[in-house]
């Protein structure tokens, strides 16, 4: 899966690197440059039935993992890439609203928008929360069902990249080089 800066994904075959196929995510609206940003971002997520991706300026899009038919599309400025559970699909949108949508059918679930404007980085389950970085070193954790914060835990500084998923924690990386692993209810 390769998300490209004019808003397409292209799904190419792992033994060939033929395309297998591709799909857009978002088209450029507006007049200048800046107006028709479009960039793909984050990286797709993928598992055994879906396959979801977003852009900037577009949508998240799902779309069936076997044929790359479309499943559903929301509207969504997104800054992250997708990140999905057996319910929801979860996504940051460019003020720092997180929101969750159904995975079956893209209704949107919960929109929290507590965190506007913190740089909140993608969304990464941990244990049965959802727990996300943002500038200030904050790892917020969140009830998946709902949005709500549930709780927090502090790093020496700003978290911008995504967590990567590791056991039953994540691993969190802050912009100054510092490593934690963060489970459940704090480090």
């Amino acid at each position: 899966m390769i998300g490209q800066a004019n808003g397409r994904l292209l799904a190419l075959n792992p033994n060939d690197g033929r395309v297998v196929f591709d799909a857009v995510i978002g088209q450029a609206k507006g007049i200048t440059e800046v107006e028709r940003l479009i960039d793909v971002v984050g990286r797709p997520w993928v598992d055994q039935e879906l396959m979801c991706a977003a852009a900037f300026q577009g949508n998240v899009v799902c779309m069936h993992t076997q044929n790359g038919r479309l499943v559903w599309n929301a509207p969504v400025s997104a800054v992250t890439g997708p990140v999905a559970d057996g319910r929801l699909v979860y996504e940051v949108d460019d003020a720092g609203r997180l929101h969750a949508y159904n995975r079956q059918n893209g209704r949107e679930a919960w929109v929290n928008d507590r965190f506007l404007y913190r740089g909140a980085s993608a969304p990464i389950r941990v244990g049965a929360a959802l727990a996300f970085g943002d500038y200030e070193g904050n790892i917020t954790f969140l009830d998946p069902a709902t949005g709500e914060a549930v709780g927090r835990t502090r790093l020496s500084g700003a978290v911008t990249t995504p967590a990567a998923q590791y056991g039953y924690g994540a691993v969190f990386q802050t912009v100054e080089g510092d490593v934690a692993y963060v489970v459940e209810g704090g480090e």
